[in-house]
């Protein structure tokens, strides 16, 4: 549960903006960048958002909220050490598909660099159809310090099996990339690892 409230008045905050289907955006990653998952709370109260989640292993997560209050995008982050002794293994979201990034040898930072994603299954395109939130895919780049996050999207709903994010950088070194489409009527969620020079 989530509690949003004004800074100075602390008056419970409830009117924000539907930004890509959702009233909000909450991702969740494990500290060694493993784990990871988007999800979205609902209203529950004056200022109160909620959803149900379980951690299917124990560590140390960064959760980043994103929200939009008058046409202001707001991003908090926190962290959240789960306790526990199971872990299961990393749930595979690719749905039997094969998804193949393109990108530039070289990454620099802070120029816009073009990357691309290519869809198959059995070396067959699969096109993409469906919108997953308002777009074609939606791409989150996260650096191996948890501390520059993006959420980007590819707007060409142009259904072929294709995807592509003109994505700008400002931090060097490792980057974990999660892009998130649907695909034969199920979201599927690809990760990569990129370094940014």
């Amino acid at each position: 549960t989530f509690t949003i409230n004004e800074l100075d008045s602390g008056k419970a905050v409830s009117e924000m903006e539907i930004v890509h289907d959702k009233i909000m955006h909450v991702v969740l990653v494990r500290n060694d960048l493993r784990y990871f998952d988007h999800i979205h709370p609902v209203v529950t109260g004056a200022g109160k958002f909620s959803v149900p989640y379980m951690f299917s292993a124990p560590g140390i997560y960064r959760i980043w909220i994103d929200f939009t209050i008058d046409g202001m995008q707001h991003i908090v982050d926190l962290d959240l050490d789960v306790s526990g002794s199971v872990q299961l293994e990393e749930q595979n979201m690719l749905n039997s598909l094969k998804v193949v990034m393109d990108a530039p040898t070289e990454i620099t930072v802070g120029k816009e660099t073009e990357l691309t994603f290519t869809v198959t299954d059995a070396g067959k395109p699969v096109p993409i159809t469906e919108k997953f939130l308002a777009a074609n895919a939606h791409l989150i780049a996260i650096d191996e310090t948890l501390n520059d996050f993006s959420h980007n999207h590819d707007e060409k709903f142009d259904k072929d099996n294709i995807i592509s994010f003109a994505h700008k950088f400002t931090k060097s070194g490792r980057h974990k990339l999660w892009v998130q489409f649907i695909a034969n009527s199920k979201e599927t969620t690809a990760g990569f690892d990129l370094t940014v020079k």
